[in-house]
C-alpha cells in the first residue's frame, strides 16, 4: 500500500495516537527548523491546510512592516524564528559592530554554533534567541486566543539543541495567554514522545489505514 500525508500532519497523529498527545482533544504541533512547520488535530480529525502546505502557522503575520518573507508577504513567524532568520539576525547585529564570541565571520555562523555560544552566556547570541523565540511565543499566544487548544507541542532541531528558544517562547505565550491560562487550558510539550516523529510517524499512518481498512 502507498499513502501520502505531510510529515508534520504524520508527526501530529503519532504524538496525538501513541505519544505525548494521547489524552488531547485540542492540539497544535509545532516543527521549528529550517522553516516553521505545523499539524492541527482536532477531536481525532487532522484538519489540514491547503495541498501540499504545511507552514500556515509559520506564514501567520505577526509585523506589517516587518522583513518580506519568502511567500511574499511581510513578517512572517518564520522571518523571525526559522534557523535562517536567527542566522540572519545574529550576521548583521555582529556587522554593526556587536560584540560576539563565535570566532567565524559572520556569515559562517552556523546554528550549532549559536546555540553553543548560548550556552556559554554570550549576551548577543542570547537576545538573538530569545528575541526569535518571543515571536514565537506571540505567534502561540495568538493561536491559544483564537483556538483554545490544550496541548501544544514544540518539536523540532531548534528546540532539541537551544532549550533557551524553548523556554520564552512558552514563558511568552503564558504571559499573554494570562486569561485561560488561569484556567489552565493550554499545556506544553517539549519534543513529544519520539526522537523521529516525521518517520515514525510516516508508519503509523500506514498502519493506521490498514487496521481501518482506508485506502
Amino acid at each position: 500500500a502507498v499513502v501520502m500525508e505531510k510529515g508534520t500532519n504524520a508527526a501530529a497523529q503519532l504524538e496525538y495516537l501513541y505519544g505525548a498527545g494521547k489524552q488531547s482533544k485540542r492540539m497544535l504541533y509545532i516543527l521549528c527548523a529550517m522553516n516553521i512547520r505545523s499539524a492541527v488535530i482536532f477531536e481525532g480529525r487532522i484538519i489540514s491546510t491547503a495541498v501540499n502546505y504545511e507552514d500556515a502557522f509559520g506564514h501567520m503575520t505577526v509585523d506589517m512592516d516587518g522583513d518580506r518573507c519568502e511567500c511574499g508577504n511581510y513578517g512572517c513567524v518564520a522571518t523571525y524564528t526559522s534557523i535562517p532568520a536567527m542566522l540572519k539576525n545574529l550576521a548583521a547585529e555582529i556587522k554593526k559592530g556587536r560584540s560576539c564570541s563565535i570566532p567565524k565571520l559572520p556569515d559562517d555562523i552556523l546554528f550549532k554554533d549559536l546555540c553553543e555560544a548560548v550556552e556559554h552566556g554570550d549576551v548577543l547570541a542570547k537576545e538573538v534567541v530569545s528575541r526569535s523565540a518571543s515571536v514565537m511565543g506571540t505567534a502561540m499566544a495568538n493561536y491559544i486566543n483564537l483556538f483554545a487548544p490544550d496541548l501544544i507541542i514544540l518539536s523540532g532541531l531548534v528546540i532539541r539543541d537551544c532549550t533557551l528558544y524553548y523556554d520564552v517562547a512558552v514563558e511568552t505565550a503564558h504571559r499573554k495567554t494570562e486569561l485561560l491560562r488561569k484556567n489552565g487550558m493550554t499545556r506544553f510539550e517539549k519534543f513529544g514522545a519520539f526522537q523521529s516523529p516525521i518517520t515514525a510517524g510516516a508508519g503509523s499512518v500506514l498502519i493506521e489505514r490498514l487496521l481501518h481498512g482506508e485506502s
